[in-house]
């Protein structure tokens, strides 16, 4: 199995201190107000989501959500299409994801680059600790009718100071890289893998 070693959290969380102390030096700003009112769109199917974890923007297709289910649930990407013009309710729909598993997924995050729209599904979660490997599921970004859709690679990762519970990825296109939060320790994790390496 290729396994690859995500890099150590120290210099990220040096890094986030750093920026942090340096906040702190800067006189406070005043509390921004909200541009306009919250406005509710709609509600969450919850036979399509009964577990709702993680969200994402679509790159193909206007007013559209990624969403995915936690473990336990089927391997989908859940089309969460808002209201738009002639359609006034949220509309959903189901993508199965091939030859993929949902061993604990807890986040997706979406992305271009180089002219290709994708979908990252984190199966990170890890209640107890106990996982020697965590996935990421790399997915090229379905088109608005599609029903199916197959997995581009899974690339199998492993912590460097031992197994962690995490909820929260993000992809940084521009940046070129890739971030996992750990959740449990008592100072959070901050983890992170080159983008153009995870896609090799």
């Amino acid at each position: 199995m290729n396994r690859r070693r995500l890099n150590s959290p120290v210099a990220a969380i040096v890094g986030l201190l750093t920026l942090a102390s340096a906040c702190a030096s800067q006189p406070v700003a005043p509390a921004l107000a909200p541009l306009a009112r919250p406005e509710s769109l709609g509600e969450l199917n919850f036979s399509m989501l009964p577990e709702a974890s993680g969200m994402a923007i679509s790159y193909r297709t206007a007013k559209r959500l990624w969403m995915i289910n936690d473990q336990g649930n089927p391997a989908d990407l859940i089309a969460v299409d808002l209201p738009d013009g002639d359609r006034v309710e949220t509309s959903y729909a189901r993508v199965d994801v091939r030859d993929a598993s949902n061993g604990d997924w807890e986040d997706l995050d979406s992305f271009s680059l180089n002219g290709e729209s994708w979908i990252v599904v984190a199966d990170i979660g890890d209640n107890l600790a106990r996982r020697d490997t965590i996935a990421l599921w790399f997915v090229p970004e379905p088109a608005a009718n599609d029903k199916r859709t197959a997995v581009a690679r899974k690339l199998t990762l492993i912590y460097p100071d031992g197994a962690r519970d995490a909820e929260s990825m993000a992809v940084d296109a521009r940046g070129n890289a890739i971030y996992i939060l750990s959740k449990r320790d008592s100072e959070p994790r901050l983890y992170q893998l080159p983008l153009d390496e995870a896609l090799r």
